[in-house]
C-alpha cells in the first residue's frame, strides 16, 4: 500500500471526514494554531471546521471522490477480504465516529467534529447503546 492510500485511509478512519471533505482539501488548507497543525474542513451547508492533523505527507493533486472509493477503499478492502454487505466509504467515518464513542467521547464534541448540525445524527454512530445485553428484552426472566 502506498504512502496516499494509507494516508487516505487514515484521514478516514482518525478524522471521520466525508469522501467530498477529504477530496477539497488543499494544501492552504493546513494551518497552525498554537503550532499544532490542523486542517480546515469544509463540510456540508459551507460551514467549516478545524481538525488536527495527524497524517503528514504531501499529495500533488486533488484526489477524485470515485477514484478514494475504487482506487483505495474498495481496493484495500478486498484485499483485507472485508465483505461486508453496506460497507463503503462513508463506513470508514462511522467506524471513526464509533470509536470515538465507544472510548467515552462527548457525543456533543463527535458531533462538532463530525460536523453534524443534529446530535440525532451523531446518535446513530453510537452502537454502545445498542448491545443486545442492554436491550430490556435481554433482562427478561422466563
Amino acid at each position: 500500500m502506498g504512502k496516499r492510500e494509507r494516508t487516505t485511509l487514515a484521514v478516514f478512519l482518525f478524522h471521520g471526514l466525508r469522501r467530498v471533505e477529504l477530496c477539497g482539501l488543499q494544501v492552504g488548507d493546513l494551518e497552525q494554531r498554537r503550532g499544532v497543525p490542523h486542517f480546515r474542513v469544509k463540510g456540508k451547508g459551507g460551514r467549516f471546521r478545524l481538525l488536527r492533523n495527524r497524517v503528514s505527507g504531501q499529495v500533488d493533486k486533488p484526489l477524485h471522490p470515485e477514484s478514494v472509493r475504487r482506487d483505495i477503499v474498495e481496493h484495500y478492502a478486498k484485499q483485507a477480504e472485508i465483505n461486508l454487505p453496506g460497507f463503503c466509504v462513508h463506513s470508514l467515518r462511522a467506524t471513526a465516529a464509533t470509536n470515538a464513542l465507544g472510548n467515552k467521547a462527548d457525543i456533543a464534541k463527535v458531533q462538532e467534529w463530525l460536523g453534524h448540525t443534529n446530535v440525532n445524527t451523531t446518535r446513530l454512530c453510537d452502537h454502545k447503546r445498542s448491545r443486545p445485553e442492554d436491550s430490556p428484552t435481554f433482562k427478561v426472566k422466563n
